[in-house]
């Protein structure tokens, strides 16, 4: 994470790596801790690098962002819904993003 995201706080970048990895609720990084020992063709780098941005943006966008209380003023629950809400605050998630140093594209922040 850090060689992604160079500025990122370290608090910040162990608090998401912890909750990232809870074996629950099909978090992106689980298992990531043993991925220095698995088959190199099991997952390219290109996967982890987009799997640890889908954590940082998902952390970014819950707490560091209005994306759940603008999800709970929308009425009813659906995918359209959470869309908006994420193209609303994508704004936000970027900056932040740029802040912590990441030099890819961030396209997979809506994830």
């Amino acid at each position: 994470m850090m060689r992604l995201l160079p500025n990122i706080p370290r608090e910040t970048a162990t608090e998401i790596s912890r909750f990232a990895a809870e074996p629950h609720q099909g978090r992106v990084l689980v298992g990531i801790h043993k991925m220095w020992n698995i088959p190199s063709n099991h997952h390219s780098w290109n996967e982890w690098n987009t799997k640890i941005i889908k954590a940082v943006c998902a952390h970014v966008r819950h707490n560091m962002t209005d994306y759940d209380t603008i999800l709970l003023k929308m009425p009813g629950y659906c995918e359209q819904n959470k869309a908006e809400a994420r193209k609303k605050i994508r704004p936000q998630v970027d900056t932040i993003l740029k802040q912590w140093g990441l030099k890819l594209e961030p396209t997979i922040s809506e994830s």
